[in-house]
């Protein structure tokens, strides 16, 4: 909150960072290892559908090509 603190469980300060807040921030000391781990098991799973698609969408041209 602007106060520093997080408000009462019942009514909590949900506001979000002022750009100088932002600014202030050390990401060098934020431990983001679980979010990047999320992050990459997404982009793994996105990233070999899109192989396959890919592949498939290929495949498929070539076949249409070599069609007479």
């Amino acid at each position: 909150g602007a106060d520093g603190g997080w408000g009462p469980p019942n009514k909590p300060e949900c506001r979000g960072f002022t750009p100088e807040e932002f600014q202030s921030l050390d990401f060098a000391k934020i431990d983001l290892t679980e979010y990047f781990d999320v992050i990459q098991k997404g982009i793994d799973t996105k990233l070999d559908t899109a192989q396959q698609q890919i592949t498939t969408t290929l495949q498929n041209r070539m076949d249409q090509i070599k069609a007479p």
